[in-house]
Order: C-alpha cells, then sequence, then structure tokens
C-alpha cells in the first residue's frame, strides 16, 4: 500500500545522530526575524553536540545561507522545505522547537507550529513581539517551554543553554506541551 507512510529518522538522514536539534521549520521571511538566530548561533558555537536545523523556503533564505556561511556557522543547517506529513516525523526526531517572530511585527501572532512541537512532546524555545502575549500565555501556562522577547539574545541564549544541558528538563516541558495539546487541542 502506497499510502502508509514509513517512518523517517531524520537524524539519521541528516547525520545528526550525536547532535542537539534545534528545528526552527517554515517561512523564512523578514516576519521572522531569523538573523536573530544566526546571532545565536554564532554565540553557541562552542557547543559542539549543537545543531541549528532550518527547514523552509522563502524571501530570506539566500540571505540567510549567505550570513550563516560568512560568519563561519557549522551549526546551522538549511534544508529545504517538507511537507507537513513529513514535518511531524522531522519534529519528532528534534530535541528542541524554535519559533521566531520578530520584534518589529505589531500583530498578535500564534504559530501553527507551537501545535507540532507539543504534539511531538518536544519543548519549544522562542522569541516573540510584545503583541504576542497569548502565544507567550500559552506556552507559560502550559509549561512546554521558554519564550522571551525578541531581542534579549543574552536571555535566550541562557535559557536555551538550560534546555542544551538538561535533557530531563526537556523531557518534562516536553511532556507538559503534549498533555496541554491533548487536553485542550485535540
Amino acid at each position: 500500500d502506497k499510502d502508509v507512510t514509513h517512518h523517517i529518522n531524520y537524524k539519521a538522514k541528516y547525520r545528526l545522530q550525536d547532535k542537539i536539534i534545534c528545528l526552527f521549520g517554515g517561512t523564512l521571511g523578514p516576519a521572522q526575524g531569523l538573523d536573530f538566530l544566526l546571532q545565536v548561533a554564532a554565540r553557541m558555537k562552542s557547543y559542539e553536540n549543537l545543531c541549528f536545523l532550518v527547514v523552509g523556503n522563502g524571501t530570506e533564505k539566500a540571505k540567510l545561507k549567505s550570513i550563516a556561511k560568512k560568519m563561519d556557522l557549522s551549526n546551522v543547517i538549511f534544508k529545504d522545505f517538507i511537507p507537513n506529513k513529513e514535518f511531524n516525523m522531522l519534529v519528532k526526531s528534534c530535541d528542541i522547537g524554535l519559533i521566531n517572530l520578530s520584534y518589529k511585527n505589531k500583530t498578535s501572532i500564534i504559530p501553527g507550529k507551537i501545535l507540532s512541537f507539543m504534539a511531538a512532546s518536544i519543548p519549544i524555545m522562542g522569541t516573540v513581539n510584545k503583541e504576542s502575549m497569548e502565544f507567550k500565555n500559552i506556552i507559560n501556562k502550559s509549561g512546554s517551554g521558554y519564550i522571551i522577547n525578541s531581542n534579549d539574545i543574552e536571555e535566550y541564549i541562557n535559557l536555551l543553554t538550560k534546555l542544551i544541558m538538561d535533557k530531563k528538563l526537556r523531557e518534562r516541558m516536553g511532556c507538559r506541551g503534549r498533555d496541554y495539546v491533548v487536553k485542550y487541542f485535540s
């Protein structure tokens, strides 16, 4: 039956078995403010087991890849957009889900990817604009990750480091996210 989707182990497919993978998936445009993520990656190069996996397409992709190359960010890997069914398998292969919203946004946004991350039991590390309080409230209420204001790189690195260094914390937050999705979104 060709409709059966076989599980794809993306850690193996992308040769990242020994890495803690922080996944950003989706549109790579100005609204995401992903130059911030590249600054974080540059400051976290010393964590040899850390990988920022950026999956998607968009108007900023070529620019971001060029910046990453200039900054010699071997801890950032870009992959093309993959279909939703496969994306959900990819999420299950990753350790931390990244949500990025530029602080320049002035509208309230709740990114759809948070449900994928929560359903897959992985914690969320995110940056939001101050207008996205509802999104911030979901993460804080569920205890499924950390959300900060978009331009605070020190706090972001501090909290991401906590997640990287503490597998039990990642598991706890991931389980809380899963429980929250099951309770409120199933």
